[in-house]
């Protein structure tokens, strides 16, 4: 068992969440079956290990660095991508297209964040951001951007892969207590439960609107009780504003 199954487990066990290991088939199944009241969640948990030049790096004391080294190097979302790449195939297998289902992440490097950051995530489901920029300088100043786009490295549209619901990023520092940040996919044939993976632990997102000529930002998804103490904390600002 690796160590983000074993994260996995005890996440869920904390939260005494249902859940059944899959037996694994020519390494062509899932991992686990999830039951969230009524509903059942096919997930497939992988981890984020370092690559050799990393490897190199981490063994060296930091004081050995290179400045350049403190901020990853890689494109965008990569390892974010691969891992729904590799996992898609065994999500399919058994969803069918009928349930839904979630890929659980686990960065077990640990040091550069940006490698399964809330960017990282969005550009490997929907590509990397690009924009034509006209050489004409915008009335308010500035470059003039004709058109917005997300490019290349995609994996999620409305017509391909579908079947994956969502990505969980699962994080756990220094002994911390394990926490998720979930990002539901846009495009999913089958949504992830919101109101049933309000839990201790974990936190949701969606994106503001559809990733299609523009950048939208995820936001969060909250209880209604959230939503109506954000309201009123939003109506507070306007009236103290207005003094």
């Amino acid at each position: 068992m690796t160590e983000s199954e074993q994260l996995f487990e005890s996440f869920c066990a904390a939260r005494q969440l249902s859940f059944q290991r899959i037996q694994e088939c020519d390494g062509k199944s899932p991992d686990y079956r999830l039951c969230l009241q009524d509903t059942e969640i096919i997930v497939e948990v992988k981890q984020i290990e370092p690559n050799a030049e990393e490897k190199q790096l981490l063994n060296m004391p930091p004081e050995e660095w290179d400045a350049e080294n403190v901020y990853h190097w890689g494109i965008p979302g990569d390892r974010i991508r691969k891992k729904i790449a590799d996992a898609l195939p065994q999500l399919k297998a058994l969803s069918r297209e009928k349930v839904p289902t979630l890929l659980v992440v686990y960065d077990v490097v640990k040091v550069w964040p940006e490698l399964a950051d809330d960017y990282a995530v969005k550009v490997a489901m929907y590509g990397i951001e690009s924009a034509l920029i006209s050489s004409a300088v915008a009335p308010e100043g500035g470059a003039r951007i004709l058109r917005r786009w997300y490019g290349p490295r995609r994996r999620l549209t409305s017509q391909h892969n579908t079947t994956l619901s969502g990505i969980a990023v699962m994080a756990s520092r220094d002994g911390a207590e394990i926490g998720m940040r979930v990002y539901h996919n846009y495009f999913a044939a089958n949504v992830l439960p919101k109101t049933k993976l309000i839990l201790p632990g974990i936190l949701q997102f969606e994106l503001e609107a559809e990733p299609e000529g523009r950048f939208p930002d995820w936001k969060p998804i909250r209880t209604p009780k959230e939503a109506l103490c954000a309201a009123a904390r939003k109506v507070r600002r306007g009236s103290s504003r207005d003094r």
